[in-house]
């Protein structure tokens, strides 16, 4: 299992004429632990497959069969034209190149070819679009982040859901990341990439971390993209039909009691020409006091071209 996606191996196998062998996950319907609606025909399986030359059977490699390496997102519709939205982590670099192919499993168990239309990579968001719509485009909540609320897992095999209850928010108006501090979340189960829900199935946002609290096992601390940054991403790769770049700086951060000290900056990068050199000691970003984690958030927001002032 990797940390943005579930992966696994679709193999065929040809053993004998006529006799083939098959791995494939398929899906499941969802179950809601709530007294809430899920729409389920608004959410669907991303599959990323690549296809390989052949398998070692037997330290043999055979080349007449045909691996295909298949990693799973959850997607989620957001309108009739048949986009759809998936949160695909570090995975986006693999999206912009021709050797992967999309496909999604609809809520009525048919598989669809998709069309890539773009990644967001301040975000890593992906963007792909199926020939005709594959459910009903979901509801964007009207609320903010809730009490309680639902969350949907693609799971190993069978959709998860969950209903955690909100202990502590931490937002920052200049992150599009909010934090959550959250009981009734099991971590046994990937959350990454899960669509956060209203009570009545309308969405809230995208988890794109969940981890154990640092300081109690009552509570785990998960990162949410909220709903209106969802909806500017996709709005914005849709019109423009094409990838969103993340920005970057090119220096490498260490601690200091002071701010955030600067130990190598990278050759012909942004933070050079801009004149960071190893050693400098940043306190403040567009006159704020931040931590190297918000630094590095906000430069990928930022993205390419944008200024920022540094003190």
């Amino acid at each position: 299992m990797g940390s943005n996606g579930q992966r696994f191996l679709f193999v065929t196998v040809t053993l004998l004429p006529g006799l083939f062998l098959a791995l494939f996950a398929g899906g499941g319907a969802l179950h809601n632990p709530s007294d809430g609606t899920l729409p389920e025909n608004s959410l669907v399986r991303i599959y990323l497959e690549k296809e390989m030359d052949g398998i070692l059977v037997r330290d043999r490699f055979v080349p007449q069969a045909k691996v295909v390496e298949m990693t799973e997102f959850v997607g989620v519709v957001v309108d009739h034209d048949g986009h759809i939205v998936s949160y695909v982590g570090d995975h986006w670099p693999q999206h912009t190149t021709d050797s992967y192919r999309f496909r999604a499993q609809a809520h009525d168990g048919k598989v669809y070819n998709l069309h890539l239309v773009g990644v967001d990579q301040r975000l890593s968001l992906a963007v792909l679009k199926s020939p005709q719509p594959l459910g009903r485009a979901i509801d964007y909540s009207p609320r903010g982040v809730l009490k309680h609320f639902t969350v949907v897992s693609a799971g190993t095999g069978s959709w998860t859901t969950a209903g955690p209850c909100v202990r502590d928010l931490e937002e920052k108006q200049w992150l599009p990341v909010k934090k959550l501090s959250l009981s009734g979340l099991d971590l046994s189960c990937s959350w990454v990439g899960s669509p956060v829900l209203d009570l009545e199935g309308r969405l809230l946002g995208i988890l794109t971390e969940a981890e154990a609290h640092p300081f109690t096992r009552k509570f785990s601390v998960a990162y949410m993209l909220a709903k209106d940054v969802v909806r500017s991403s996709v709005k914005e790769v849709t019109a423009r039909q094409q990838s969103l770049g993340a920005g970057w700086l090119g220096i490498y951060l260490g601690d200091d009691p002071s701010g955030i000290r600067i130990e190598r900056v990278r050759e012909r990068s942004p933070a050079q020409r801009a004149g960071f050199r190893a050693g400098d000691l940043i306190t403040e970003m567009e006159g704020r006091r931040i931590s190297a984690q918000e630094l590095k958030a906000w430069i990928r927001w930022k993205g390419p071209g944008d200024s920022t002032r540094f003190t």
